[in-house]
């Protein structure tokens, strides 16, 4: 009996003993218990003997407009209108030309000038076709400025524009014209004229185009179709009437440009030209270029 009460005894404080121990690492685990493996090491890059060089990002592409023109009829608010569109790049050159009396018709400009549209230009003596505003060829001025009125300019290295102010240069042409149709101005002239219905022609800007518009219409018809239909921010009357299809002193042709506009040289550089590039005396010169790259009817009189 003695001997199975002893026996009790230590299996019970083996027990407690046991469960002691348990309760211990429960609340507070060994250290010495099992810890994960550490994670393996990240493997060192290698040197590298050749650096090879990244290629260069290629040049951002400026919007250009497309080098074609383009010739449609539009009814507008009753009156139909021809527009000849052409891009507003320096690959376009405008000529101003001038014929004293008895003048010259639009379809005889465009043909000795390879034009693809030829416009009206300034205001003249009906009878004398004297010149009646600001008219500047080439750097020379043929007659002097006597209003306030808008000047289509254009030179070899900058696109067409109309402005308020006279710009000079050796190789500038500028002429006053009528008014302004895109913000609209009378510039001087009546009502009465803006309100009559006679053969107008007219140009246009944008960003990227000029446009050239013909029809019969009154200046308030022309210059809100200029400003909603070809979203013009810009636009100017020139001579109209008899003139569209009749003779006059001055016209605005616009072409395709035969060679690039020069590009301004460096300081301390001096350009020889090629013999190859200078035409030999005598030697016939280029033929004009055709009127459109994409289209050769656009701007024929009606």
């Amino acid at each position: 009996m003695l001997m199975g009460k002893k026996r009790k005894k230590c299996s019970s404080r083996k027990l407690l003993a046991v469960l002691a121990v348990a309760l211990a690492l429960t609340l507070c685990p060994s250290p010495m218990g099992i810890e994960p493996p550490p994670p393996p090491p990240k493997p060192k890059p290698k040197p590298v003997d050749v650096v090879i060089p990244l290629p260069d990002p290629p040049p951002e592409r400026k919007w250009h407009p497309r080098h074609q023109s383009k010739t449609w009829l539009t009814k507008y608010r009753g009156r139909i209108f021809r527009t000849t569109q052409l891009p507003r790049c320096e690959h376009v050159e405008m000529l101003v030309t001038y014929h004293p009396a008895p003048g010259v018709t639009r379809a005889q400009v465009k043909q000795r000038t390879g034009a693809i549209v030829v416009c009206t230009g300034s205001y003249h003596h009906p009878q004398t076709m004297a010149l009646a505003d600001y008219l500047q060829r080439d750097g020379r001025v043929l007659m002097a400025r006597r209003t306030q009125r808008g000047i289509l300019t254009s030179d070899t290295t900058k696109v067409v524009d109309i402005l308020d102010e006279i710009i000079r240069g050796n190789e500038v042409s500028a002429l006053a014209l009528g008014s302004r149709l895109v913000p609209f101005k009378l510039d001087g002239f009546s009502v009465a004229f803006a309100n009559r219905q006679t053969d107008r022609m007219a140009i246009g800007i944008t960003k990227g185009y000029i446009f050239v518009v013909q029809g019969v219409s009154d200046l308030w018809r022309l210059g809100r179709f200029f400003e909603e239909v070809l979203g013009c921010s810009k636009a100017i009357n020139a001579d109209g009437g008899h003139v569209v299809k009749g003779r006059g002193p001055v016209h605005i042709a616009f072409r395709w440009r035969k060679s690039p506009p020069a590009q301004p040289q460096s300081a301390g550089k001096t350009e020889t030209p090629s013999p190859e590039k200078a035409p030999a005396p005598g030697a016939p010169q280029p033929a004009a270029p055709a009127a459109s790259h994409a289209g050769s009817g656009a701007g024929q009189s009606r």
